[in-house]
């Protein structure tokens, strides 16, 4: 790939043809992965994201980690990303007509032990490519003492993906069908 533009088309022409009963099954196979680690194990305060139609399907994963750990939501406020603690009860449309929580009950996200980070791509160096917004490279850093764990489609799967400057680097990549650490596996 060129760069991102043109990854991004590709991956938006390979995540068409599949159905969602293919989505589910490969987010039940990454799910069960990251429940392995034990950067997941030990984490007691995790960031998630609330699955948009054509990305790795979330919903049933964050409402049955819920009952286990504390899961957070991002929430979408300008060019930034808060963070507030997932409650079912408490979901509604927000920017972008994202189902988003709602409150005003901000959370510092120095807390957050673990980040699983949504993808449009993802390659075996632990980069990851976005929708192009920014949001989680602004976020990530501030997230002081947790691990980054991007998942994705295996069609979201790459060798090698173009990467800026300004990119985060993820401390791990999962799909259904790769596993990839930027240091021994945690």
């Amino acid at each position: 790939m060129k760069d991102k533009k043109e990854l991004r088309q590709v991956v938006r022409a390979l995540k068409s043809k599949l159905d969602d009963t293919q989505k589910r099954q490969e987010a039940l196979a990454v799910f069960q992965s990251i429940e392995t680690l034990q950067a997941f194990r030990s984490a007691k305060h995790i960031l998630l994201y609330y699955s948009l139609p054509d990305e790795l399907p979330t919903h049933e994963i964050v409402d049955k980690w819920s009952h286990v750990k504390t899961i957070y939501l991002p929430r979408v406020n300008g060019d930034e990303l808060d963070l507030l603690k997932y409650d079912r009860q408490h979901m509604g449309k927000g920017a972008m007509g994202i189902t988003e929580p709602i409150g005003d009950e901000l959370v510092d996200p120095s807390i957050i032990d673990l980040v699983i980070v949504p993808a449009v791509a993802l390659d075996k160096h632990c980069n990851r490519c976005g929708r192009g917004r920014g949001y989680y490279d602004r976020l990530l850093p501030l997230c002081t003492h947790a691990r980054y764990i991007a998942v994705g489609l295996d069609c979201q799967f790459f060798d090698n993906i173009p990467v800026d400057p300004h990119d985060i680097k993820m401390d791990g990549v999962v799909t259904a069908s790769h596993l990839a650490f930027a240091k021994p596996r945690f």
